[in-house]
């Protein structure tokens, strides 16, 4: 879809979308179909509809209908030429409230091609607090990536025929202004991350936020994370396929009780290093490792990240995944465990933790 939108948005700079008719089927018609609505099916994208029957005047520009029924109205599009929303947005937002009066559409968008609003219709007061959304295509801080995952997320065919462009926008509503940001920020966080391995998650969140005005502590820019794991980024809206926030690599992790209250003191073994290093883990039955949370892992030598082995990779991972997070003592980088987490060898274990290329049986000390 990036392609589509990088050809629109050049559209739009050079001005060659002339009228509303230009906006309503080169543009928006145009995003529609790569959102999987059949726009040539006048059933399921029907234009010109009357939302109120006994006012054939009044007509929405584009009614998407929930296919396979295609008997209610499920989004609402009233299309305006390029640049005129702004002067006319008050008298636009009374449009869509009237068309809702008769026949409510699950999500309302004005446009004009540049300027997207997205409403819920099903949401209390006036039809002005609806609004959940604003995009401007043609903005310097806004990329392609993040347009792509907005419209997927609110105007996709799936989205909507699963509820969950409706669910995802009753959450946008509720967000205070800076909680918004941060929900904007962790997608384009997570792309950061997995570009630069060396970079944290939490880091990257926390560069992020920073950058809108929002200040994040480490343990704020955690949590926020773990709930909010959900967040999806689109790799192709021509299939359901997309990338989620990475989920634990570990086969299981067992947080039911404190590791006093599962393992004896003498069965709990210890490993640390001057750089910082000090973990607490156990072999389990399986020949596995389990280290355990507030464990701390040194930073990687530059001979541990030349290796890049399995070792070297599991602890990038776990700091993409926030699973890691940094802290800085004194002159040296480490790296906080923030819950139990299960190894296939105690030797995997000690190198994550010791910082570089380990041996488990030797590292790992009885208390």
């Amino acid at each position: 879809m990036k392609e589509i939108l990088s050809d629109v948005i050049k559209r739009l700079r050079n001005g060659e979308y002339k009228n509303e008719e230009h906006v309503r089927l080169s543009l928006v018609c145009r995003i529609l179909e790569y959102l999987g609505w059949d726009i040539w099916n006048p059933r399921e994208v029907f234009s010109e509809f009357a939302a109120i029957p006994q006012e054939d005047a009044s007509r929405v520009d584009i009614a998407l209908f929930m296919p396979p029924q295609l008997l209610r109205p499920a989004v609402f599009i009233e299309v305006k030429a390029v640049g005129k929303l702004a002067a006319t947005i008050q008298s636009a937002e009374l449009q869509l409230r009237n068309y809702n009066r008769n026949n409510q559409a699950d999500i309302s968008i004005l446009t004009d091609g540049q300027i997207w609003h997205f409403y819920l219709s099903s949401a209390s007061g006036e039809f002005s607090d609806k609004c959940f959304e604003k995009l401007d295509l043609c903005a310097s801080d806004i990329s392609l990536d993040d347009l792509e995952l907005e419209f997927h997320t609110f105007l996709s065919k799936e989205a909507i025929q699963s509820g969950k462009a409706v669910e995802e926008a009753r959450v946008y509503l509720k967000r205070t202004d800076a909680e918004r940001i941060m929900y904007e920020m962790l997608p384009i966080a997570q792309r950061d991350s997995e570009e630069d391995p060396t970079m944290s998650l939490i880091e990257c969140f926390i560069k992020r936020c920073a950058e809108r005005g929002v200040e994040c502590s480490s343990d704020k820019a955690l949590n926020f994370i773990k709930n909010n794991r959900h967040r999806t980024m689109p790799i192709n809206t021509n299939s359901s396929t997309v990338i989620t926030l990475p989920p634990p690599i570990t086969s299981r992790i067992q947080k039911e009780k404190k590791p006093s209250e599962r393992f004896s003191v003498e069965q709990i073994l210890t490993l640390q290093n001057r750089r910082g290093a000090q973990a607490s883990g156990k072999e389990l039955s399986s020949k596995n490792f389990i280290v355990f949370e507030g464990s701390v892992a040194a930073e990687a030598t530059p001979d541990f990240k030349k290796q890049n082995n399995s070792a070297y990779q599991i602890y990038c991972k776990l700091i993409n995944m926030g699973i890691f997070i940094p802290e800085d003592r004194g002159d040296n980088r480490v790296y906080r465990l923030t819950q139990d987490y299960e190894f296939n060898s105690s030797s995997s274990a000690a190198s994550v933790f010791m910082g570089t290329s380990a041996s488990g049986p030797r590292e790992w000390k009885k208390k």
